[in-house]
């Protein structure tokens, strides 16, 4: 039943182990792995790589490893980004400017190429920017404007006598429409056309101006249309002549939907005030109030706007103004009364016993004299005990010349004085002169004939 022990068979897997172990063939079927090598090495044995000194730095020294954030090749820790990162992918922050407009001007400048304008960029600080007869350079103007649309301290801007283009009109037009500080503005004879103004002009329905003066222009009457349109739309300009009344006029017949026109506290002329009510005649204005409240008028306009109100289409109409202006000259004060009356004044209110007339001593003086000189004058009112300042007397006799003397002397016109006493006072006379008496001649004896 039992086999020998020589019949038995050994395990198989000693026989795999063994086959393995034992045979050489079988190293040469596993595929070999080629040995790593360092890049680093290489390029340390190519000359191309320096390990350092293998030292770290010494701000770090007293720091311990877990707190120094370390490479994994480097000594040293990496570079922290200056600035690249965000120069490269954020945007420019945007640069804030002060209110004056003082460093926003200069930067303008700068980008325009253009030279700053000391006493513009000066005035910036206050309220009067005067660049009358400058030369201002128009391109300057755009800069000028930028800096002006939100500065709060200026408050009149005068460039009499300067060009301005119609590119110059828009910026001035742009910034008028921003800057609600800026009351007065001067463009008389800076050479503006119709385009310049219909430019200047666009927003001024949303501000009013104390003062707009476009005097001396190339405007004309088409011109003039932009600016009226402007006022039919709500702008208030408080200071407007007969040719910007005209162009009212004529644009209040466009103006369809237009029901009120305030032309209040802006000091029209009176002709202009005429012009505007005359044509309330046409039918085909719907204007139902006219006000303007202290706008001087005279007895023309005032004959005219009754008129108006009395026509059919006209019964619901309001029309108001101010002040009527009387035909009437004032009159000037006469220096020879004033001179005369206040010596006159002087001389009569001294005592009873040194009173005297001057009008009389003048009268007594042309029967003599043709002129006198102002010292005889001061010497006989001195006499009289009524002196005088002597200011006085030679303010008369440069009112009252005469001829000069050979040595330059001043003279009194007597003649020039009595006029304007019997002017004066015509019922001052002097008395009259007595008559000589008669001659006595006596006889021989002692005896009178």
């Amino acid at each position: 039943m039992f086999s020998s022990s020589s019949e038995v068979k050994e395990p198989p897997i000693r026989i795999f182990y063994n086959n393995i172990s034992s045979s050489s063939e079988s190293f040469e079927e596993i595929p070999s792995i080629p040995p790593s090598e360092n890049p680093k090495m290489l390029l340390y044995q190519q000359g191309l790589y320096d390990p350092g000194s293998g030292e770290i730095c010494t701000k770090y020294v007293t720091m311990s490893d877990s707190t120094v954030f370390r490479h994994a090749y480097y000594n040293y820790p990496g570079i922290k980004d200056p600035g690249i990162k965000e120069a490269l992918l954020e945007p420019e922050p945007r640069k804030i400017y002060s209110l004056d407009g003082q460093e926003l001007y200069l930067d303008l400048c700068e980008e325009m190429k253009v030279s700053p304008v000391r006493s513009f960029l000066r005035g910036l600080l206050g309220e009067v920017i005067d660049l009358k007869y400058y030369g201002v350079n128009p391109n300057n103007v755009r800069a000028m404007s930028m800096a002006l649309t939100y500065n709060r301290y200026v408050r009149r801007l005068d460039l009499t006598s300067n060009f301005l283009n119609d590119d110059a009109c828009y910026h001035l037009g742009q910034m008028l429409g921003e800057n609600m500080a800026l009351q007065e503005v001067i463009l008389s004879g800076c050479r503006i056309q119709e385009e310049g103004l219909r430019r200047l002009v666009v927003f001024l329905t949303a501000r009013s101006l104390d003062l707009l003066d476009l005097s001396r222009n190339e405007i004309g009457d088409n011109g003039f249309e932009h600016l009226a349109g402007q006022l039919v739309k709500g702008a208030v300009i408080k200071r407007l002549g007969k040719l910007a009344a005209t162009a009212i006029a004529n644009t209040l017949e466009k103006a369809k939907g237009l029901h009120t026109l305030n032309l209040s506290y802006n000091p029209l002329t009176a002709d202009g005030a005429f012009i505007i009510v005359n044509k309330l005649r046409n039918n085909s204005i719907k204007l139902i109030n006219l006000l303007m409240d202290n706008v001087e008028v005279n007895k023309e306009f005032v004959k005219e706007c009754k008129e108006v109100l009395q026509l059919r289409f006209r019964k619901n109409c309001k029309i108001t103004y101010g002040d009527v202006k009387h035909n009437y000259t004032l009159s000037v004060p006469d220096i020879r009364e004033i001179l005369l009356k206040r010596i006159d004044f002087l001389t009569a209110r001294a005592s009873k016993k040194n009173q005297l007339d001057i009008a009389i001593y003048f009268l007594q003086k042309k029967k003599m004299f043709d002129n006198i000189q102002p010292r005889e004058i001061l010497r006989d009112l001195k006499i009289a005990g009524t002196p005088v300042d002597e200011d006085l007397v030679l303010g008369l006799t440069d009112t009252f010349p005469g001829p000069k003397l050979d040595k330059g002397g001043k003279t009194l016109d007597l003649a020039g004085v009595v006029e304007m006493v019997n002017r004066m006072w015509p019922d001052r006379k002097p008395p009259p002169t007595p008559e000589p008496e008669p001659r006595v001649i006596s006889k021989k004896g002692g005896k009178k004939k």
